[in-house]
């Protein structure tokens, strides 16, 4: 899934002409929200028992997952409303580097608080692991 991501994003954004000069540090994002999104769905089929569930949670979750992308939407929005959700570290990084020219300085912040995500996630995931495994033993 991860690899599908990442190769689809630097499609979509070769096709948008947005590839530039740090080409390395943007799949290095893109390889991090992918691999965060992928952590969150693991995460989240360990919870969800059936595809109807799925559905119904995905749609009821959908406005955090989209919302930084509302910032970009609504320039009247205060970046900041951006920053609580975390989707929001996945998403800046990109914006940044594609679109601005970043480098590694400008979304080291970003890149920094999306690794804890994706760590946090895996603690997560290890620990529901645990307590499924004990349950079924």
């Amino acid at each position: 899934g991860v690899l599908v991501s990442v190769v689809m994003a630097i499609v979509i954004l070769a096709l948008n002409r947005v590839i530039g000069e740090e080409t390395a540090l943007l799949v290095l994002v893109l390889a991090l929200g992918a691999a965060m999104s992928a952590a969150f769905g693991v995460l989240l089929g360990t919870f969800v028992k059936d595809i109807n569930t799925l559905f119904a949670v995905i749609k009821g979750i959908g406005i955090f997952l989209y919302a930084p992308a509302l910032v970009y939407l609504f320039p009247v929005i205060p970046e900041w409303v951006g920053r609580i959700f975390p989707t929001y570290y996945m998403i800046q990084p990109v914006v940044e580097i594609a679109q601005e020219g970043g480098g590694l300085a400008e979304v080291a912040p970003e890149v920094g608080i999306l690794i804890g995500f994706i760590v946090l996630l895996i603690v997560g995931i290890g620990i529901v692991a645990r307590r499924v495994e004990q349950f079924e033993t």
